[in-house]
């Protein structure tokens, strides 16, 4: 979260989705997006987080909508 390269950020969420962490991958992309860092408006981080909260955490899916504001909606939807 503290870092300001996109490649990095970029290294780091692959690397947690390719060993298959999806509750780390939730709390790495909570501390990205949510907590104001320069990726919070992100909206391949955004779409992100959604879908994998849909897949591994349903209940946050509702506060994550409700929160974030620069998610695609209708590719969410298309792929949930």
């Amino acid at each position: 979260p503290e870092s300001k390269n996109p490649d990095e950020v970029s290294v780091t969420v692959k690397a947690f989705m390719n060993a298959e962490l999806p509750s780390e991958l939730i709390e790495l992309l909570e501390r990205i997006v949510l907590q104001g860092s320069d990726f919070a408006s992100n909206r391949n981080l955004q779409n992100l987080l959604i879908l994998t909260a849909i897949q591994a955490d349903t209940e946050r899916v509702m506060d994550y909508i409700n929160r974030l504001d620069n998610f695609d909606g209708p590719e969410i939807a298309q792929i949930a």
